[in-house]
């Protein structure tokens, strides 16, 4: 074998798409689906720990187990004091925030109209065959096949499918990771996924953008921060620095501006929940992260508002930006201030940089819709000008949105913007427009439910553990072992034939089915392999005792096995 190396979220964008078979657009295949239990009623009642998805691979003539997310949402009381009621649908949370005395669970664990069920675009297959000619191993005999098509596009289409299983166990891996770091008391946070960092510093201030390696980038902050303004751009202005303060005191309230709702981490994307900016106690703002791109909705709750902005303000370190919007194009960034061609507003915005591109579409629709409110597209170059946030003290290539004369609203009534942030290559072509169209109108999905007449296959049979000629994985050994430092048998040893040189990846997922180690990711010479395992994850860190899954994959086989650390 040649010599054992680690991944690198290069490979995995090499890797990781091929399977998928659906002809949908460049932009397209950004997006998440996301289908709300009231659209999937075949589901409703199931337990979601018991929900799988997969795609059919017509081309290998076998099925493949894909990231799938059911998540929970309960309509909660989101009111503060007696005189600002206000009631918002919130995802029941993994880890949830301080919330007063109140306890945020969903009295109905099982998938109801409310929870969402969440896979992404590219991941879609092929129609399958008929249910009696080709069914996923160890589920039961019903699936819902779900159809997506692309309004754009009437070509375009793809399938997913979704089955029931008490016995198996999710192997398709994690997409994003979601970890609190100091200080905790702000909640500052870091997410990452193959493709991008991305870090929150408090609770409404996002500051560092870093496209990786999978993107050609080389993790440079590409932003000086995300900005959010009330009032004006002075230092009398709110900013979201005055919006997160926390701990503390804001204004008229006993209590900081904002407080953390909770984060929910799966396999699809990362929920960060924050309610509070001002005076604006039940203004609520989620942020959702996916593989390549991430959302923002702000669900606005104000008094009357003379100004509002939200805008991206960029790193002065990050070289030459050009930037493009419905009426511009080839614009140079540089704190040089320039006069922009056009008087309506665009929805999108993009910003090219050698270390990484972004494209910025916005929906404020319904502030567009109240009486009186004016809503403009906002830009403004100038290096010499500061609106007293941010590292820096430069306007580089700040855009993105200004609303004037926002009048008094129901407090309980809600006025939602949603915001989405793509992540392009370095010096990306201007692909704004794309995502703008697919933005304004989303694909379409039906679902069917299908039942087999024929007995399940098990994993034996239907190749997910197959067991062939040309490729064998050996029994590992010792197993059980332990990884303590005090025994002589500190790893097992991993075997497998490889009739030809091919690209192999090996894995090792815990029995919730979360990958804790990459043992090896790249190209294998033919014959027998042979390496080691030390019981530890990624950060080399031991494992606890319990039952983990070896998995070997070529690019048309994989096989698995368990292995047993004990102390």
């Amino acid at each position: 074998m040649k010599k054992i190396f680690f991944v690198t979220a290069a490979c995995l964008i090499i890797f990781s798409p091929l399977l998928a078979e659906n002809n949908f657009s460049f932009a397209r295949k950004y997006e998440p689906v996301i289908i709300t239990g009231d659209q999937i009623s075949e589901l409703i009642g199931e337990k979601p720990s018991q929900i799988f998805g997969f795609v059919y691979i017509a081309s290998e003539k076998r099925w493949k187990q894909i990231p799938l997310q059911v998540d929970e949402r309960v309509l909660f009381d989101t009111s503060v004091k007696s005189k600002h009621p206000a009631s918002d649908l919130l995802y029941v949370s993994d880890v949830p925030g301080k919330y007063g005395s109140m306890t945020m669970s969903d009295d109905n664990p099982n998938f109801d109209s409310n929870d969402e069920v969440v896979f992404m675009l590219e991941d879609a297959g092929n129609k399958a065959p008929h249910p009696d000619e080709s069914w996923a191993a160890d589920t039961e005999m019903h699936r819902v096949e779900i159809a997506i098509s692309d309004p754009l596009d009437g070509g375009a289409k793809g399938y997913v499918y979704i089955f029931l299983s008490k016995t198996l166990r999710y192997t398709a891996g994690d997409e994003v990771s979601y970890s609190i770091v100091a200080p905790e008391s702000e909640q500052a946070t870091d997410i990452e996924t193959d493709y991008y960092f991305v870090k929150y510093s408090r609770r409404w201030v996002l500051d560092e953008i870093r496209p990786k390696s999978a993107l050609g980038g080389d993790n440079t902050d590409l932003v000086d921060r995300v900005k959010f303004r009330a009032y004006s751009r002075t230092p009398q202005n709110e900013t979201e620095d005055i919006w997160s303060d926390g701990p503390g005191d804001c204004f008229m309230y006993d209590a900081g501006c904002s407080h953390y709702v909770g984060h929910k981490v799966g396999p699809v994307r990362a929920i960060r929940q924050v309610q509070g900016a001002a005076s604006g106690p039940t203004t609520s703002y989620f942020s959702l992260f996916y593989r390549k791109m991430m959302t923002m909705q702000v669900n606005y709750r104000v008094h009357a508002l003379p100004d509002l902005w939200f805008y991206m303000d960029y790193s002065k370190n990050i070289g030459e930006i050009k930037y493009y919007d419905e009426h511009n194009s080839n614009v140079k960034l540089d704190g040089q201030p320039e006069n922009l061609q056009g008087n309506t507003p665009s929805s999108w915005s993009q910003a090219s940089s050698g270390k990484g591109s972004l494209v910025l579409w916005v929906d404020i629709r319904q502030f567009a819709s109240l009486p009186g409110c004016d809503v403009n597209s906002y830009y403004l170059d100038n290096s010499s000008f500061s609106d007293f946030t941010g590292e820096d003290n430069n306007a580089i290539g700040n855009h993105g949105v200004h609303i004037e004369e926002i009048p008094d609203t129901d407090q309980r009534e809600a006025v939602i913007s949603h915001i989405r942030l793509f992540m392009l290559p370095p010096n990306a072509d201007n692909r704004g427009k794309e995502f703008d169209n697919v933005n304004w109108q989303a694909v379409t999905t039906s679902s069917t439910k299908q039942i087999t007449t024929v007995t399940p296959p098990t994993a034996v049979s239907e190749g997910e553990l197959e067991i062939v000629n040309s490729f064998q994985l050996s029994p590992a050994y010792p197993n059980p072992f332990s990884n303590s430092v005090n025994t002589a048998s500190k790893s097992t040893i991993i075997q497998f034939n490889v009739p030809s040189p091919t690209a192999v990846q090996v894995y090792v997922f815990d029995i919730q089915g979360r990958r804790v180690r990459t043992l090896f990711h790249g190209m294998s010479d033919a014959g027998l392999q042979k390496m080691e395992w030390n019981g530890t994850d990624e950060m080399n860190r031991p494992l606890a005792s319990g039952v983990y899954y070896i998995e070997v994959r070529t690019a048309n086989k994989h096989q698995m096995m368990p292995v047993t650390i004990i102390k």
